[in-house]
């Protein structure tokens, strides 16, 4: 029994000295959690083929297919659904496939906010042990050097194609197997090779790459400089405040 005691005594004696345990347990299972979940959300998102029999095919189209056209069935039965339905499916149309400054309003948000908050509490403690005062200066130079390529990034036109300029992107070879001559069936001019219509905006791009919402723009031929500039300056910004 005395034994038995002086253990048990042990053990609380040992939890005492490690107050945050149980807090550092809980934090690593929530954050284990969230990137199952996330992990999951990006397969079906973004692997899964709806069309496909596959568990993973089957579980994206339930959550994209089934359960979207139940909800929406459910809530036209409603008092007031209809209406109600039909402006959410305008809401998502605009922000999936309408060219929209949402997420470039997000950015510039994180960018912005992330300074002011450095500028409020971490500034006033500038120079220290760790920093010099070099830093607040650099960080100023950061932040503005990446909004400036967001900025041109976002304005810079990405090689539109119509009827007058089609010649100016017609350099590249077709190799008659994922590009073959023929017209734009949308546009109704020729379709250069590695051109493609984006349907978010509409209009044809030379040497088409994607549609990129952070920056409301098509990747093109004429703005790739651009885009990878503002990506490079955005990930050398994330480095500076994540070691500085």
């Amino acid at each position: 029994a005395g034994r038995a005691g002086s253990a048990a005594e042990r053990g609380r004696e040992g939890r005492a000295r490690r107050p945050g345990g149980g807090a550092m347990n809980e934090l690593v299972m929530i954050s284990g959690a969230y990137f199952v979940v996330l992990v999951l959300v990006l397969l079906v998102l973004f692997v899964g083929d709806p069309e496909s029999k596959s568990p993973l095919g089957r579980l994206s189209y339930f959550c994209t297919v089934w359960l979207p056209v139940v909800v929406c069935e459910k809530a036209e039965e409603l008092p007031c659904g209809a209406p109600l339905v039909r402006r959410a499916t305008c809401c998502v149309d605009y922000v999936c496939n309408k060219p929209n400054p949402l997420l470039q309003v997000f950015y510039l948000g994180l960018v912005i906010g992330g300074f002011l908050v450095f500028q409020l509490y971490a500034a006033p403690h500038i120079p220290n042990k760790y920093l010099s005062e070099t830093h607040l200066y650099t960080s100023h130079l950061a932040v503005i050097v990446t909004l400036i390529s967001f900025l041109v990034a976002s304005r810079a036109n990405p090689g539109y194609i119509n009827k007058q300029n089609v010649e100016e992107f017609s350099h590249f070879p077709f190799d008659g197997l994922i590009f073959t001559p023929g017209d734009c069936k949308t546009c109704k001019h020729a379709k250069p090779a590695r051109s493609k219509h984006c349907a978010i905006c509409d209009a044809c791009v030379g040497k088409f790459d994607h549609h990129c919402p952070w920056i409301n723009n098509c990747v093109g031929e004429r703005n790739y400089r651009y885009f990878l500039a503002f990506v490079f300056c955005t990930m050398c910004l994330l480095a500076y405040s994540s070691v500085g």
